[in-house]
């Protein structure tokens, strides 16, 4: 996950000198950004995870123990910063973007996420480029996105976990996404955009011979289930957009 992201972050950063270096404008006429918020319509639900053979600490016994996160975002704040590295008249333009978020939630496992998505995207009409006429304007993004969940640790899932040697709760996963948006001018003629975003995971599988085994969950996942939920992340964002 690491390599892939740190990828991204690595062709990102070489398209954005290519483009300074073609001479076709300043990185202000390029730039945008955006503070976006979303009230209660950010949920999270993590890919599932495995455990096996899990040793207890006490007596060495071994068991199958299952895992997943879920959180929910009562109030998600975000930042987004994007370059056009491309545009095609007033109305097109190609972009990279990142639109780190923090978000207030409650989560299985603590308190607190935050998701940092990154990823190239479609400019359409209004917000596509500073000299555009256009009422309205579309934005399609695809990319990869790390997530942390949660910020603060607690609950039952980290003190069942504690009685096993070998089983680690890890905060972090990578995650592709995709986006899209609609902007729109206000009342008071600014810009505005209502953007939904979209990750997904597949979850991990059982691994071989842990259907025979003794399982231990987190107080999450059934017992003796054997599948966990679609592992998702979705968030609806209401976007202010910044001297435009």
């Amino acid at each position: 996950m690491k390599k892939i992201y740190a990828s991204i972050i690595f062709i990102c950063a070489c398209l954005t000198l290519h483009a300074q270096d073609e001479g076709s404008g300043s990185f202000q006429d390029r730039y945008f950004s955006a503070m976006g918020f979303s009230p209660c319509l950010d949920f999270t639900v993590a890919p599932g995870k495995v455990f096996y053979p899990a040793y207890h600490i006490d007596n060495g016994d071994t068991v199958c123990f299952l895992h997943q996160k879920t959180a929910f975002g009562i109030v998600s704040i975000a930042y987004e910063g994007r370059y056009n590295i491309f545009e095609s008249g007033d109305n097109l333009a190609v972009s990279i973007k990142a639109k780190p978020t923090l978000s207030l939630a409650a989560a299985n496992v603590g308190t607190g996420a935050f998701f940092f998505p990154i990823g190239a995207g479609l400019e359409v009409g209004n917000g596509a480029t500073y000299r555009t006429e256009s009422n309205t304007g579309f934005t399609f993004t695809a990319g990869y996105s790390l997530n942390v969940v949660p910020l603060i640790k607690s609950g039952e899932p980290y003190d069942k976990a504690e009685g096993f040697t070998n089983v680690d709760i890890k905060a972090t996963w990578g995650s592709p996404f995709i986006s899209a948006g609609i902007r729109y001018w206000n009342k008071r003629n600014k810009l505005r955009e209502i953007n939904i975003l979209y990750s997904f995971n597949s979850n991990d599988e059982i691994p071989a011979g842990a259907e025979q085994a003794v399982f231990e969950t987190d107080g999450n996942v059934a017992e003796n289930s054997h599948e966990f939920a679609p592992a998702f992340r979705i968030c609806i964002t209401w976007m202010i957009y910044f001297n435009y």
